[in-house]
């Protein structure tokens, strides 16, 4: 089990990199600020919520792999064609980012319940943990963030929900499922809005 999470793990770190890259090189950063974006896209919501929570050191200090990682694909995909990297990418981390975003939120979950946060405050640092980074992402592109726009697909929805069930598994005493129902449910509802289209109703 704990050999899947990591590696659940390292694929939604790819994957909100990746999407981060995607985004800088439509607007033709340098390597610096691909490498910041991308930086920034998947470790800004886990940076807010150990800032919120008062935890130190960050988490991606404790794990220098994954910053090393960034820099790795934000240089490799300057040699890699423009128009068809993207095309292939934004197919390609779908999975894996539904995915991540279910993991992200079960573990700022965790980390709330374990800062003895309420239960609502706790699903909040779930929710901050799996979307804050796509919001700094845009807001550093110049862009009004995707999640406030009402003709998104739903996301922090997804997480919420997400967290909510997690917080349903340690209250009946499940906390070995919490995981992965926080997971399963945020991945399946993430998977269906993309397929159906869902957004919010207002």
């Amino acid at each position: 089990m704990e050999t899947l999470l990591s590696l659940i793990e390292i694929c939604a770190t790819i994957a909100f990199a990746i999407s981060g890259i995607i985004t800088a090189r439509r607007r033709s950063f340098d390597l610096i600020g691909v490498y910041t974006v991308a930086f920034v896209t998947t470790f800004g919501g886990g940076t807010v919520r150990d800032i919120l929570l008062d935890r130190r050191p960050f988490y991606w200090v404790q794990q220098p792999i994954y910053p090393m990682l960034m820099l790795a694909l934000a240089i490799g995909s300057f040699f890699v064609a423009k128009a068809d990297w993207v095309a292939l990418t934004e197919k390609a981390i779908i999975i894996p980012d539904a995915f991540g975003l279910g993991l992200f939120t079960a573990v700022g979950v965790a980390y709330g319940l374990e800062a003895s946060m309420p239960a609502f405050i706790a699903a909040l640092m779930g929710v901050i943990t799996a979307s804050v980074g796509g919001m700094l992402r845009d807001i550093l592109c110049n862009e009004i963030p995707l999640v406030f726009q009402r003709s998104t697909q739903l996301y922090v929805t997804c997480a919420f929900v997400g967290a909510c069930g997690y917080l349903l598994c340690t209250y009946l005493n499940f906390d070995a499922l919490a995981v992965l129902v926080c997971t399963g449910i945020t991945a399946a509802m993430r998977l269906g809005a993309v397929r159906y289209d869902w957004t919010l109703p207002i």
